[in-house]
């Protein structure tokens, strides 16, 4: 039997004996979206939250989950849910600003990632996908401030160079 099988069985005797452990259903839901069972993961999440309704851990998780399965809406709801019980969590407006990002509506993405940069400075995930949507909104002084604030934090950050080397390469008609 596997580690993550006796982890999995571990959580489940923990839940057959109190069934109203709610950190019990989202670690073995942890367990099952890493082995990409999906379904049982939004079930425990779901049961998760049920039982402790007012954690944002649980419902950031959850709507990762759903952003990774293209449930947008779903996923938007349980971030601004999150940012709702915890509103100094840079983390879920970053996974709201993904959810914009990825339906293209770039300038509320923007204002998300900004809301995650303000909550965080050092958070250079927020930054980096803050450039990226300045990009695509053709915001390019802006984008090439992120991505230069996230390689003056972190050099050899090779997503940030080859996204600031696409700002300039029209500059020197590459495109």
């Amino acid at each position: 039997m596997s580690t993550i099988d006796l982890t999995t069985a571990h959580y489940s005797q923990i839940i057959a004996c109190n069934p109203s452990n709610a950190e019990a259903y989202y670690e073995r839901g942890r367990l099952y979206e890493n082995e990409g069972n999906y379904e049982r993961a939004l079930a425990d999440y779901s049961e998760a939250n049920r039982l402790a309704s007012q954690n944002s851990t649980i419902l950031y998780q959850r709507g990762s989950l759903y952003r990774k399965i293209k449930e947008y809406k779903l996923a938007l709801a349980d971030f601004e849910a999150a940012i709702g019980l915890a509103p100094d969590d840079a983390k879920a407006f970053v996974g709201k600003g993904n959810i914009f990002f990825q339906q293209q509506q770039y300038e509320s993405a923007i204002v998300a990632y900004t809301e995650a940069v303000r909550l965080e400075p050092s958070y250079l995930s927020a930054l980096y996908n803050r450039g990226k949507a300045h990009a695509a909104s053709g915001h390019d002084d802006q984008a090439l401030a992120d991505f230069s604030g996230v390689i003056k934090r972190e050099p050899q950050d090779v997503a940030a160079l080859i996204s600031r080397g696409s700002i300039y390469e029209p500059q020197f008609g590459l495109r």
